[in-house]
């Protein structure tokens, strides 16, 4: 759904993909988490969105482990999340639509680095608290706001946790089963 759009007319709302429950891991330590030899992690097929996302970022000074599979195909899963364990944030950008999967499989994983887009959900993640978020093609502010959060080992932390909470909260099987229930009461659908 696009957050541009008026979807009352239709009767229509937004519903979000749930946490992968089989990637529910022990969320790490602060110093874990800064002491990672990467910055960022990303490995899966190329888009515009993520090509940008990548041009802005690639010449930050940033440590990127950014992988295009589009010729040799999906890595293997314990590669992928061993991979993106071993950096502080994973980028989740478009592909061929607004989602990401990547949020509800690797948010234990690292802080999520979310691209901005016109993605209409019903609880998004917010800025610098349970996310850090960059434009598609990335500001130099976005990149300098980047880089002070990755310095900072406690700011770090505390939004990877904010993410953790987050997903836990209003992307569980439990939340989403209420918020369909209140939709259906709201709309005097029995």
């Amino acid at each position: 759904m696009d957050k541009t759009e008026d979807y009352k007319q239709y009767h229509a709302y937004p519903i979000e993909m749930i946490m992968y429950p089989d990637h529910v891991f022990a969320p790490v330590g602060a110093d874990e988490l800064f002491n990672r030899p990467n910055d960022f992690f990303f490995a899966g097929n190329e888009s515009p969105a993520r090509r940008n996302v990548y041009e802005g970022l690639k010449d930050s000074g940033l440590k990127l482990d950014w992988t295009w599979t589009n010729e040799t195909g999906e890595i293997p899963h314990d590669e992928w999340i061993s991979r993106a364990r071993q950096s502080k944030l994973f980028a989740a950008c478009d592909g061929g639509g607004y989602n990401c999967e990547r949020i509800y499989q690797l948010i234990y994983t690292g802080v999520l680095l979310k691209q901005k887009n016109n993605q209409f959900v019903l609880r998004d993640f917010t800025q610098g608290f349970n996310c850090l978020k960059v434009s598609e093609n990335p500001l130099e502010k976005e990149i300098d706001f980047l880089k002070m959060i990755i310095q900072n080992k406690e700011r770090l932390h505390s939004i990877y946790m904010g993410g953790i909470k987050n997903i836990e909260k209003f992307y569980s099987p439990s939340f989403r089963n209420s918020y369909i229930l209140q939709v259906l009461y709201t709309n005097n659908i029995n």
